[in-house]
């Protein structure tokens, strides 16, 4: 039997990617560490976008609110040497291994 990677809770935010002249897809999963660490990344983000004052052919935004998941202590020991941040890659609906 394989075993199992210890795991631990982390806030997890899904992305929309739009293209210009494509449209829109599943962008991405982004982890972290608190709930403290997600309000400054997004409002980071907001910040960005807004002094940009032009619509990019490509950005993220947000796809839903933030939810905690379980996932291997590797990820959290990533986001820990990130800012408390780190891609997932994955959405809430697979498991990630």
């Amino acid at each position: 039997m394989k075993k199992l990677e210890e795991r631990v809770s982390m806030l997890c935010q899904d992305w929309r990617e739009f293209e210009r002249g494509w449209g829109d897809r599943y962008g991405g999963t982004t982890a972290f560490v608190s709930q403290e660490v997600h309000g400054r990344y997004m409002a980071d983000e907001e910040r960005k976008r807004m002094a940009a004052m032009v619509v990019p052919d490509e950005y993220d935004l947000p796809d839903g609110e933030p939810y905690w998941r379980e996932l291997p202590r590797r990820f959290y020991e990533a986001a820990q040497k990130h800012g408390g941040i780190t891609a997932v890659g994955v959405p809430r609906h697979r498991e990630v291994e």
